[in-house]
């Protein structure tokens, strides 16, 4: 009798445990409307496209992998237990490098830098973006579930810039030589990208949301672009564009606050 009642005990607690999970659940995935949420999203991604191409001449700038870091807050509402919109207002900062090392042997008379590049230059530039998703979520469990979303970002950059930048170098007659000379205008217009991810979704004992999120963006504007000149003595003149539209892969962080119902 005792092994009996035991069992009823263990049985009734684990009965309880799994009410309890399943009504957890339910209050943060099936209540569905009015049930939206108020979101704080970070994105770190690296940009894939090739930012110089080389018209004339012998000489290629070289770029490091360039970055996009974003943050900002974004509001979910959910129109299903499967689909839900998201709109929000994002903070992007695109990181740009170029460099160049030109030879020693190809710069006689000349005082010689080591090895470290006579060309160098590191930018940073910002814009705000309007991000808009449509996300379908599946797979659920008690633990959360995942989801495949697609939209695109209304991106705009203030005031735009042109920047004129150079490089001069002395030979050992201290005469100068005009070795580089770029010139770079920074989008001052409204455009658009495309975004597609896949999320996984973790519910939180507090009744919020941690997601994370692999994404892919494709801009067919450009953010940054501009022209260049490497002007080395005894040697063709070397010329190429440089550009950047912000096309990059990335991951992504958002927290979802809840939203109580009144």
């Amino acid at each position: 009798m005792r092994l009996i009642a035991f069992l009823h005990v263990v049985a009734l607690l684990s009965l309880t445990k799994e009410v309890h999970a399943q009504r957890r659940f339910h209050s943060t995935t099936d209540s569905i409307p009015p049930r939206h949420y108020f979101a704080f999203r970070v994105e770190a991604g690296v940009l894939f496209e090739k930012p110089v191409t080389t018209l004339t001449g012998n000489y290629q700038l070289q770029s490091k992998p360039q970055g996009s870091f974003s943050g900002g807050f974004i509001y979910q509402l959910n129109m299903s237990r499967q689909w839900n919109t998201s709109y929000g207002l994002l903070l992007n900062i695109v990181s740009a490098n170029y460099y160049l090392h030109i030879p020693d042997s190809d710069l006689k008379g000349f005082p010689s830098t080591g090895g470290a590049p006579q060309i160098l230059d590191k930018q940073v530039y910002y814009r705000a973006s309007v991000p808009v998703f449509l996300t379908y979520n599946f797979k659920f469990s008690n633990k959360g579930f995942y989801g495949l979303h697609a939209g695109g970002k209304l991106h705009y950059s203030g005031g735009g810039t042109d920047m004129s930048l150079g490089v001069v170098m002395y030979d050992s007659s201290r005469r100068p030589n005009n070795l580089f000379k770029g010139h770079f205008i920074y989008n001052d217009g409204v455009w658009f990208s495309y975004t597609a991810g896949v999320s996984k979704t973790v519910l939180l004992e507090n009744g919020g949301l941690l997601s994370f999120d692999l994404f892919g963006e494709l801009s067919g504007a450009n953010f940054i672009h501009g022209d260049y000149q490497v002007t080395v003595p005894n040697q063709p003149v070397t010329t190429g564009d440089y550009k950047i539209k912000g096309s990059c892969v990335g991951l992504s962080l958002q927290y979802y606050f809840r939203k109580r119902r009144r």
